[in-house]
């Protein structure tokens, strides 16, 4: 047996282990992620979220658009496109919600605007709308989303990207979607002190002032496709889901303004 046939069953060895550890990544590693316990597998994850983020920047986002609460995390953008960044508030005044990011870098605001209104943006302005962890925070996200078709061009990209309910507000109930024609119809403030009282209760387990950023809103998957698919049948919004992608940490959702 020459040397070709060892290297030969070498090789197969380390495709078997390749092999079975993806077998054991896709069927243990939902339990160890959440569990805060396994590091390999984070990284693994966090790695293939990057990856397939940027393979969609790179097939959807082009021209000119606005990325709103980028924050430290701002989506990389190829194609030549250019983004202004949105806030609702200035850098140093971000910096003072946000002490936990101190150690990170912020990207400069263009625009100072509420997100979910953008009142200072002008109609079918932009060819893209990038808001990345985003929608969970904003009260109205019915309202959110029209605002975003609202400043879109026709054929304009929204790159939506929402985290699973199980990463950050797992003790939580689940946002239906009566809830939030509920909060569109008759005005966040009928909900806006539960999703604070259950904010402290099951997440932060302490008091937090009114008026700051919480997640007021929390889904799955599913939720957020019965969500689109409501908006998709309201015809004078003219939108469509292009592409859809589910993973561990967070689902992404490619919606454009026919």
């Amino acid at each position: 047996m020459g040397k070709a046939f060892w290297i030969g069953i070498i090789g197969g060895i380390f495709r078997i282990l390749g092999a079975m550890l993806a077998y054991l990544i896709a069927f243990f590693g939902t339990s160890l992620l959440y569990a805060n316990d396994n590091r390999f597998v984070n990284k693994l994850r966090s790695w293939k979220l990057k990856r397939l983020r940027l393979y969609l920047s790179k097939k959807y986002i082009h021209g000119s658009g606005l990325e709103i609460g980028a924050l430290h995390k701002p989506l990389r953008l190829f194609n030549g496109a250019n983004v202004l960044y949105v806030d609702r508030k200035t850098v140093d005044k971000l910096r003072s919600d946000y002490p936990e990011l101190n150690h990170h870098s912020l990207v400069d605001i263009d625009i100072i605007d509420d997100g979910e209104r953008l009142n200072t943006i002008e109609d079918s302005s932009a060819d893209f709308i990038v808001a990345s962890h985003f929608l969970e925070h904003c009260e109205d996200p019915i309202m959110t989303i029209e605002t975003f078709i609202r400043v879109l061009r026709p054929d304009g990209i929204l790159f939506l990207a929402v985290p699973d309910k199980r990463l950050i507000d797992k003790n939580r109930s689940l946002t239906n979607l009566e809830h939030l024609i509920a909060d569109h119809r008759f005005g966040p403030t009928i909900s806006r002190e539960d999703h604070f009282k259950e904010y402290e209760e099951c997440v932060v387990h302490r008091p937090v002032k009114r008026g700051y950023s919480i997640h007021h809103h929390v889904w799955t998957y599913k939720e957020i496709v019965e969500l689109l698919s409501y908006l998709e049948c309201k015809k004078e919004l003219g939108i469509s889901t292009k592409k859809v992608a589910k993973t561990r940490f967070e689902n992404i959702f490619v919606v454009r303004k026919n």
